[in-house]
């Protein structure tokens, strides 16, 4: 997948799975959707899930910190490295 369709997918994700009763809330790349309250502990190993499956990428149990799924550019730039 290439990474336009990564990020526009994970935002999507994020909308649908966590967003679904909050319309009102637009998800954009530099949103840091921890410190929104939008993701907690349980919701970033879904979205780890998710990129994995999505991206052909598998994330080591010490890379999955807060840091690397803070925004969509957090991310994408992991994945990116990932990919490397």
């Amino acid at each position: 997948m290439d990474i336009k369709k990564l990020e526009q997918s994970i935002s999507n994700f994020i909308q649908e799975e966590f967003l679904y009763d909050k319309p009102e809330i637009r998800i954009t790349n530099d949103l840091n959707i921890i410190e929104q309250g939008i993701l907690d502990s349980m919701d970033i190993f879904r979205l780890i899930q998710f990129i994995e499956q999505g991206a052909d990428v598998s994330f080591e149990p010490e890379e999955m910190v807060q840091t690397n799924f803070q925004s969509i550019n957090d991310i994408i730039s992991f994945v990116k490295q990932k990919k490397k």
